[in-house]
């Protein structure tokens, strides 16, 4: 599995300041571990570690923590966005995502206790 995180960091752009990432998949499934936990610890990063899913959560955390990326469901991410597109005040800070051949400048997360 550790494999797997490693490859996953080496094939992401941004990876290399250390993937952000939340977790909300169980992690005693591969998925959830590898993607989840085991991704950001080996890139040096930082998992936020989330009981279950929630969408407006994961919003939320995206802006505290500034995620760089994220493994869901389609589903997970048709929920997402209905939520944006369904917002009638300002709209969550994604600008941490990493998106198709960019590399963000990754800035530290925000420790729980400064939130």
């Amino acid at each position: 599995m550790v494999y797997t995180a490693t490859a996953i960091q080496n094939g992401m752009p941004g990876a290399d300041g250390g993937l952000v990432s939340p977790c909300f998949l169980p992690v005693f499934r591969i998925a959830g571990e590898n993607l989840g936990i085991l991704a950001p610890l080996v890139s040096g990063g930082t998992s936020v570690l989330l009981p279950r899913w929630d969408a407006v959560t994961v919003l939320d955390a995206t802006g505290i923590y500034r995620v760089t990326t994220m493994a869901g469901t389609v589903e997970n991410y048709l929920e997402l966005l209905g939520l944006l597109e369904a917002a009638d005040g300002p709209r969550p800070d994604l600008s941490s995502l990493t998106k198709r051949g960019q590399r963000p400048t990754r800035t530290s997360a925000p420790s729980p206790a400064r939130r």
